[in-house]
């Protein structure tokens, strides 16, 4: 019968450390699950970042090469103006 009873509380003292690390690991899985919640939801959070960036940066391609063009448009009007007096000197030497 002694053995029986050491044998028993081995037993309970067993089951105690386990229910123990049950709830401990119950714990922890809360508070991973939840760490995840949070990191989700940061990802989430970049990802949109990411997307409006990358329009922003789309957006201020375009732009860019809109003023290039103008730029370039600025310059032909400028060269063809010089060309043009250029002309208009020469029909003026012709017309002499």
């Amino acid at each position: 019968m002694p053995d029986l009873t050491v044998q028993l509380d081995a037993l309970f003292k067993q089951l105690k450390k386990l229910g123990k690390q049950y709830h401990e690991l119950l714990d922890e899985n809360a508070e991973l699950s939840q760490k995840l919640s949070l990191l989700q939801n940061r990802e989430e959070q970049q990802e949109h970042k990411l997307k409006l960036m990358e329009a922003e940066l789309n957006s201020l391609r375009v732009a860019q090469g809109m003023l290039s063009r103008q730029d370039d448009v600025k310059l032909a009007k400028a060269k063809i103006g010089t060309l043009v007096r250029e002309i208009d000197r020469c029909i003026a030497l012709l017309n002499e």
